[in-house]
């Protein structure tokens, strides 16, 4: 209540304003044009400053206390009364010439209220403003959990009628009506009992509503001991749990600090492998490649082996042949020569493909070994 009536002595600053006003109104002669614009446009700051400031302490003022407004309106006025006789008082005996530019640069006394003041009446403020928020918060809670009751009571009504209407369209399975009069009565007689739950459950609700109301009344009683609350002590207690709350605060930071470090290396750890995984499934695909190349050469080299055989047999032959007749064809001699070289050619390429392909096999297994290390 100090607060509220020193606000109503500062409140009012119009007054205050007029009264220097009045004693540079007279300055706008002796004052240049550009001089003349900046002190208009200080004053227009001033006024629009002050009337904020006036707009704001009468809807506070209007919120607290309407009387100690009305005493500021009243007193606004008599200083209103009060200006306009000294100003006329001023305009009788005052000459113009006595006015000096000196004193629009002197400074003047501002009533203006303390900033103490401000800070408590925004502190009030938001103290409001936080118990209004709490308040249509629980509104907020029990009209949803109103809503959330009325939506599946409207659903379990919603299933039942379906329930009943796909039962009814199916009636003219049924040989009688007394099997549709029987099933009409097990559903009235399901509702009737789920009736019967639901007020009981609001039974018990309300009988542990009023015993915890009754816990209540009896807490709250005035005959229980009330004991003094130690402001000291509560201070000293919270200025060790601000120190507590400050502690936790900088630990949570260095874990989230430490979270972070963790994810990227964990990033940086994940790209790895999935590098290591792409090379790995290329040097399986070149294994098997390879393994396949060696396949295809291997059953080349079993064909040569084959043809190598039967050429061997075929000379057997010819040389059984040459020893039995004394006069060998040379033409023959010639052409089978010639296709033995052949032959030979084609094995000793084949078997440098096939040392190739076994180097390449060993040179990817062991790039492979060295990968997976």
């Amino acid at each position: 209540m100090s607060m509220e009536r020193t606000m109503s002595r500062h409140g009012s600053v119009t007054p205050s304003v007029r009264s220097e006003d009045s004693q540079t109104s007279h300055l706008a002669q002796d004052l240049s044009l550009s001089e003349l614009k900046a002190f208009v446009e200080k004053k227009a700051k001033e006024n629009y400053y002050l009337t904020i400031q006036n707009e704001i302490f009468e809807k506070y003022l209007l919120r607290r206390d309407s009387a100690i407004l009305k005493d500021a309106e009243q007193e606004q006025k008599l200083s209103k009364q009060k200006f306009e006789q000294e100003k006329t008082k001023a305009r009788m005996s005052v000459p113009s010439s006595c006015h000096s530019t000196s004193s629009f640069y002197s400074p003047k006394k501002k009533i203006t209220i303390p900033l103490r003041i401000r800070n408590e009446i925004l502190i009030r403020d938001l103290e409001d403003m936080l118990v209004k928020h709490e308040k249509s918060l629980e509104q907020h809670e029990r009209h949803v959990i109103r809503l959330r009751c009325v939506v599946e009571e409207l659903t379990g009504r919603c299933h039942l009628v379906e329930n009943v209407l796909c039962k009814l369209k199916n009636a003219g399975r049924y040989e009688t009506f007394g099997e549709v009069k029987k099933f009409v009565e097990n559903t009235i007689r399901q509702s009737a009992e789920r009736i019967e739950r639901i007020r009981l459950k609001m039974k018990t609700m309300k009988s542990t509503l009023t015993s915890v109301q009754n816990e209540l009344t009896r807490k709250i009683d005035p005959g229980n001991a009330v004991k003094g609350i130690d402001f000291e002590i509560a201070q000293i207690e919270n200025t060790k749990l601000n120190k507590a709350l400050k502690e936790t605060c900088e630990e949570l930071l260095r874990l989230k600090e430490k979270e972070d470090e963790l994810n990227m290396d964990y990033k940086r750890k994940e790209d790895q492998l999935k590098t290591l995984l792409l090379v790995f499934t290329q040097l399986i695909q070149d294994v098997n490649s390879t393994n396949r190349s060696i396949g295809l050469l291997q059953q080349n080299q079993r064909k040569i082996e084959d043809e190598n055989m039967f050429l061997d047999k075929k000379i057997q032959v010819l040389q059984t042949a040459a020893s039995v007749t004394q006069t060998p064809s040379i033409l023959e001699h010639m052409a089978l020569s010639r296709q033995i070289g052949l032959r030979t050619k084609e094995h000793t390429s084949l078997i440098r493909q096939m040392a190739l392909a076994q180097q390449n096999y060993q040179n990817h297994k062991s790039k492979a070994i060295y990968m997976c290390r």
